[in-house]
C-alpha cells in the first residue's frame, strides 16, 4: 500500500462567515492509499481556530509513511486500531481512515453500506449551512434554497431573529460558535421556542467553567463541541 498527500487552496463560491471571523477559500490536505490500481481519498481542513495546522500534519505523516505502506490489507476496523496506536490528531486520524475504508471499498468493489451491512430504504437528507449575516439575507438565502434543513450560523445573540428563524417552517439548527453568554444561553433554555430547533451547536467558548451551566433537561438541545 502507498500513501501520498497534497495540500489543496479550495476557492469558495462567496465568503463565508462565522463567528471566528470570513473565509474565501479553504486550505485540505488531500490524503491518498493506493493499491493494485485502486485509490482512496480522505481530507481533512485547515481551521484556524481550532489550531489545526496542515503543515503539522504533514510532518506527521512523512513520520509515520513507512509504518502505514509496510500493513497489509485487512478490514479498516483492523487498521483504524493500528491508526489509533499511532496517537495521530483526531483530524489526520479521519482522513487517513476515510482514504483506507475508500480504498478498501473499491477493491472488494463493495459501497460502504455493503461492507457494513446497512441496509436502508432512503439515504438520510443532509443539510446546508447558512453563513452570518443579517438576518434578511439569512431567510432570503433560505427561501430560494431547494433544501428542507438548515444550519445557521450566528455571532451574537439575537431574540427577534430567533422568532423570524422559527416561523420559516424549515428544519432549523443554530451554530453560534463560542459567541454566545452563559445569561443568553440560560434564556434558550427556558424558552419552550428552543425546542423547535434540530440543535444548538457550541453556544459558548469552551471550558467546563462555562458548559457547567447547562441543563440538558429544558428546552434547548445542546450540542457542545
Amino acid at each position: 500500500m502507498k500513501i501520498t498527500w497534497q495540500i489543496v487552496r479550495l476557492q469558495l463560491k462567496e465568503t463565508f462567515s462565522i463567528s471566528y471571523g470570513s473565509y474565501s477559500f479553504r486550505e485540505a490536505l488531500i490524503v491518498s492509499l493506493s493499491k493494485n490500481g485502486k485509490t482512496g481519498y480522505g481530507e481533512c481542513t485547515a481551521i484556524d481556530y481550532y489550531g489545526i495546522n496542515l503543515n503539522d500534519f504533514i510532518q506527521k505523516l512523512s513520520e509515520i509513511q513507512t509504518q502505514i505502506e509496510k500493513k497489509s490489507i485487512n478490514h479498516p476496523t483492523e487498521f483504524y486500531a493500528f491508526l489509533e496506536s499511532l496517537q495521530l490528531h483526531s483530524f489526520l486520524r479521519s482522513a487517513i481512515d476515510c482514504a483506507y475504508w475508500d480504498l478498501f471499498g473499491k477493491l472488494e468493489n463493495k459501497s460502504f453500506l455493503e461492507l457494513n451491512s446497512i441496509e436502508i430504504q432512503q439515504l438520510p437528507e443532509s443539510s446546508i449551512t447558512i453563513s452570518v449575516a443579517p438576518i434578511e439575507e439569512q431567510l432570503q438565502k433560505i427561501a430560494k434554497s431547494d433544501w428542507n434543513k438548515f444550519k445557521v450560523k450566528w455571532n451574537h445573540y439575537d431574540e427577534k431573529a430567533l422568532d423570524l428563524l422559527l416561523n420559516c417552517e424549515k428544519e432549523i439548527a443554530l451554530d453560534a460558535n463560542g459567541s454566545f453568554s452563559i445569561s443568553e444561553c440560560q434564556q434558550l433554555e427556558e424558552n419552550p421556542s428552543s425546542a423547535q430547533f434540530t440543535y444548538i451547536e457550541q453556544p459558548m467558548k469552551i471550558g467546563i467553567s462555562n458548559y457547567s451551566h447547562l441543563n440538558a433537561s429544558k428546552f434547548a438541545n445542546w450540542m457542545a463541541d
